[in-house]
């Protein structure tokens, strides 16, 4: 059984997954209180699937990159469950999670990171032909000039005509993401792109 928690941008992604197919999930909307949301959350994964977490067996969450605050979160709350299991934890890109969940071949996610500038990736269907980048649009678009029929994917407005809004396959991404090589607890780390805003202080 598989927890699976993405608390990355906007959206509380949330499943319990068993025997290849999610009995349960929840997309709801990340208010202020991202903490107290998250455990309420998970705590009606167990109650409505009449599930104990103790039969865990692995968790899965995604690390960014995003709003800088809910990636904490949903790290910390997956590290805490995994080290008080000692089960495996594994890590997934927020970006790999929206390009997997999109149908179309050339596949652009993209989330905002202000000032003009997205955290973005190319996939071409499940292959990653761009890294993933903190980058200004303009740059974005050039990376694109050769590649036709391609979709931004993206939580926010559509800032493009050829634009999809990202809903979450959560039977897609676990299935990639159990083939993850996990990673120790006290070695997950966020997956920012950027330095925080009070790092970029720190060093002007």
């Amino acid at each position: 059984m598989i927890l699976y928690i993405d608390t990355c941008y906007k959206i509380l992604n949330i499943a319990l997954y068993e025997n290849q197919k999610v009995l349960l999930s929840f997309n709801q909307k990340l208010e202020n209180n991202m903490t107290d949301l998250t455990l309420i959350y998970i705590n009606k994964l167990f109650e409505q699937t009449k599930k104990d977490i103790s039969s865990l067996s692995k968790v899965i969450v995604s690390n960014g990159p995003g709003s800088f605050t809910g990636i904490r979160i949903g790290l910390t709350i997956a590290k805490t469950i995994a080290y008080a299991l000692n089960i495996p934890i594994i890590t997934i890109s927020k970006l790999t999670t929206m390009a997997l969940s999109s149908n179309s071949e050339y596949k652009v996610p993209i989330i905002s990171a202000r000032r003009s500038s997205f955290y973005a990736t190319i996939f071409k269907n499940e292959e990653i032909i761009m890294p993933e980048s903190y980058i200004q649009i303009e740059d974005l678009k050039k990376k694109l000039i050769d590649i036709n029929n391609y979709v931004y994917i993206s939580y926010d407005e559509v800032l493009f005509e050829n634009t999809e809004i990202s809903n979450v396959n959560f039977e897609k991404v676990i299935n990639y993401a159990i083939k993850l090589k996990p990673t120790p607890v006290e070695l997950v780390d966020a997956n920012y792109l950027k330095r925080t805003e009070a790092e970029e202080r720190k060093s002007s």
